[in-house]
């Protein structure tokens, strides 16, 4: 017999983008940012979430951190620059919230980027041209 884990006992689903759902990383591709309740009915909670044009794929929540490292890997802050660039998102354990180590989402440049141009509509162009 195994006792649960504490951290197992309350149920980690969530409708947003967690550390479980990416591990060491996961690259995507940005497709637009909305402003979503991230709270509750009762208590509601106004953020701005990332969504992906990568199917089943939860948005993920943008908070200030993130939003600023954003800005230096598409190298604008602009939201419509974003479209269509690619980011890894990727679990960092020394996340704090206070004084406590909690582990958090955090962006960087993806190793490989896709070579993409802009976004139509939901779709993705990618530039397939080849230098020469």
């Amino acid at each position: 017999r195994r006792d649960m884990k504490i951290t197992e006992m309350v149920p980690r689903e969530t409708r947003f983008l967690a550390q479980q759902d990416v591990g060491s990383g996961i690259t995507l591709t940005i497709r637009g940012f909305k402003r979503v309740n991230a709270g509750t009915d009762k208590e509601p909670d106004e953020k701005v979430a990332m969504f992906w044009t990568e199917d089943n794929v939860k948005p993920m929540i943008l908070n200030a951190t993130n939003a600023q490292l954003l800005a230096e890997i598409v190298g604008q802050d602009d939201s419509e620059v974003a479209k269509g660039q690619q980011v890894t998102v990727y679990t960092d354990p020394n996340v704090r919230f206070g004084t406590q180590r909690v582990g958090g989402l955090r962006l960087r440049a993806p190793e490989k980027r896709e070579p993409i141009t802009k976004m139509v509509g939901d779709n993705v162009v990618f530039d397939d041209e080849i230098p020469f």
